[in-house]
């Protein structure tokens, strides 16, 4: 079962962002990227990306995505054409030059009263350094600023997603419907 949750953007507790994203482990930095990413990003960005293949699909048997730097670029290039405003955080761990995590968000200023969580993930072996919960308040303090009109954020996470639950009741999402996905092999 997949839970669909939102926080509404009024009841944010800033101090609980700020804490969140004070003194942070000195061994990763937090990149924005609003725009296609650079030439230069989109290594870390596409390993930063493909975390997303580790997060809890319950029992769903779901190949995992494969992303290339040019497919990023492509998916990029779409949402700028839109009209639409995409915000990724990307984790970036320096000594190794790896992607260590990202968080996206994508705000249609057209249509302004709902920011979409596109996902959050942290590769495997750079998890245990609250690098999830520092993207994700650095994201919605970076909401806050720039998505005028913007009144809740709004987030799909599998039922088993333990760690991600948790930080989204944390911040405050609560849920607002449940979807039931079936699987049939034909």
């Amino acid at each position: 079962m997949s839970s669909a949750s939102r926080l509404l953007l009024e009841d944010v507790d800033r101090s609980l962002l700020e804490g969140w994203t004070a003194d942070p482990d000195p061994a990763y930095e937090l990149v924005l990227i609003d725009k296609p990413p650079p030439e230069a990003l989109l290594p870390p960005l596409v390993q930063a990306l493909a975390a997303m293949n580790d997060a809890p699909v319950e029992d769903l048997e779901v190949e995992d995505e494969v992303l290339t730097a040019e497919r990023v670029e492509a998916l990029e290039e779409m949402v700028v054409a839109s009209g639409q405003q995409r915000w990724t955080y990307l984790a970036l761990h320096p000594a190794s030059g790896e992607g260590a995590g990202f968080t996206a968000v994508r705000w249609d200023p057209e249509r302004p009263a709902v920011v979409w969580q596109r996902g959050t993930a942290v590769v495997p072996r750079h998890r245990g350094h609250r690098i999830g919960r520092r993207l994700k308040a650095t994201m919605l303090l970076h909401v806050l600023e720039r998505a005028a009109g913007a009144r809740e954020v709004r987030t799909e996470n599998a039922g088993t997603n333990a760690h991600m639950l948790a930080t989204n009741d944390a911040l405050g999402f609560a849920p607002w419907a449940e979807q039931v996905v079936l699987q049939k092999h034909l």
